[in-house]
């Protein structure tokens, strides 16, 4: 089964990626980051080749499971997933959550280096406002993406929502439990 399991940033979806992974070893993990960026959250790879090396990991592969939004990467992406998995977590949980990734991520230079201050100050103002639909990543525009994904009729993907702060058990049981009612599994 391919999936995708997407939200916005700090929802938990490479946490719980990797938690599907490590339920299914034999799963193949992915980062859509990884693709996207050529020197990380510095500088982007062409559009054509991480479409090239996304395309190339799923059809290497039985089982994956990618964790990352790849919404505007490309319309040819549009139908490989069998499942899409959408997190949603509140923002007065997913920032707080940031904050503390990034001081993990950047130490002290949040507070000694204007270039990386600046940097964060910019991602925590664009993460923050997902739930704005005028924010050029939103969740308005996941929402229209996942009616997309439901109604497309030349590739059934199915499409699970999880949304609320859940561990990563009951995150699990609650996609298990879902793809059952509709007689799908792992």
């Amino acid at each position: 089964m391919k999936i995708l399991v997407f939200g916005a940033s700090g929802s938990g979806t490479s946490t719980f990626s990797k938690y599907i992974q490590s339920k299914h070893p034999s799963y193949t993990h992915l980062e859509s980051d990884d693709l996207f960026w050529l020197h990380k959250y510095s500088e982007k790879r062409e559009v054509q080749e991480r479409n090239r090396l996304l395309l190339s990991a799923i059809n290497d592969t039985d089982d994956i499971v990618v964790a990352g939004s790849v919404l505007h990467w490309d319309s040819v992406l549009f139908g490989v997933f069998d499942l899409v998995v959408f997190m949603f977590v509140p923002n007065e949980i997913r920032v707080p959550r940031l904050l503390e990734r990034e001081r993990q991520r950047y130490g002290s230079l949040l507070d000694t280096d204007p270039k990386t201050i600046l940097h964060h100050q910019k991602f925590i103002a664009w993460a923050s406002g997902y739930d704005d639909p005028n924010c050029s990543w939103n969740l308005s525009l996941h929402n229209r993406w996942l009616d997309q994904l439901s109604s497309n009729t030349t590739k059934t993907t199915t499409v699970i929502r999880i949304a609320g702060d859940y561990n990563l058990e009951d995150s699990y049981q609650k996609l298990i439990n879902d793809l059952h009612t509709l007689n799908l599994s792992l």
